[in-house]
């Protein structure tokens, strides 16, 4: 027959279940304190994409320290490692907070960074529509990476419900396209660079072809066809002089076209 009486060692089953139990509450509250936290990194995240989108619509004066296919270049590496990230964090479970925070902090880091590159380039474009182009597309890219991390971080909080997947797959899509309308537009702002290093090449060329006939006019190698009894050695290398002359003017010209 049981004592009604509570023995010492009832009492210390007691006090160790309360203690166990205390332990247990105090881990949930720092595990949903800590959830907290990293999910304001996502908050923090939206806030910096959306500022420096934001700066998109300042113009921006061209950098003489830059050629537009560097900047292009560089517009290219950074949102080709975007383009990773915004897949990784598309990719990661949800319920896992501390990658999905991190991975933020990354798109929070490159996305700035890509938008600056994207000013830059833009305001080295020739050809207006490509420079609004480009704008208008970065602004794209920066509007859906903030969805993205929004719907994330709702994702995080509700994880079974299915829409907010569905959502973000909505708004990758919108991103990686965006990507794309970005980089085929630098890529366009590039021909006139091309057009005019190729023009620069062909003139370097009829230079070194116009010397050539000079070498041979002055060794009288080059018949005289002037019919006015003049010099022939003296009418051509004033011919080619003239020529030289405007070539390289003109190359001049196309090397100042190009900035």
């Amino acid at each position: 027959r049981a004592s009604g009486n509570p023995t010492t060692e009832t009492y210390s089953d007691v006090i160790h279940q309360i203690e166990l139990a205390e332990a247990t509450i105090g881990q949930l509250v720092a595990a949903l304190a800590s959830d907290v936290n990293l999910l304001r990194d996502l908050d923090d995240a939206v806030m910096r994409i959306s500022k420096a989108a934001t700066g998109l619509d300042i113009p921006t004066k061209p950098d003489p320290a830059f050629t537009y296919q560097e900047c292009k270049d560089e517009l290219t590496s950074k949102s080709k490692d975007l383009a990773l990230v915004i897949k990784n964090i598309v990719a990661v479970d949800k319920s896992n907070i501390v990658l999905l925070s991190n991975t933020a902090k990354e798109i929070a880091e490159l996305i700035p960074s890509v938008l600056e590159t994207a000013q830059k380039t833009s305001a080295l474009a020739s050809e207006p529509s490509v420079r609004v182009q480009i704008i208008s597309s970065s602004k794209s890219l920066a509007d859906a990476s903030v969805n993205i991390l929004k719907e994330s971080k709702n994702a995080a909080s509700d994880k079974l419900n299915p829409i907010y997947q569905n959502n973000i797959a909505n708004h990758f899509k919108n991103a990686t396209t965006a990507i794309g309308t970005l980089l085929s537009s630098a890529k366009q702002g590039a021909v006139g660079e091309i057009m005019a290093d190729k023009a620069v090449d062909g003139i370097s060329r009829a230079i070194s072809d116009i010397e050539t006939f000079s070498l041979f006019a002055a060794a009288g190698q080059l018949d005289d066809d002037t019919g006015k009894g003049q010099s022939p050695v003296l009418t051509q290398r004033e011919m080619f002089n003239a020529a030289k002359a405007l070539v390289i003017a003109s190359s001049q010209f196309v090397g100042s076209t190009k900035g």
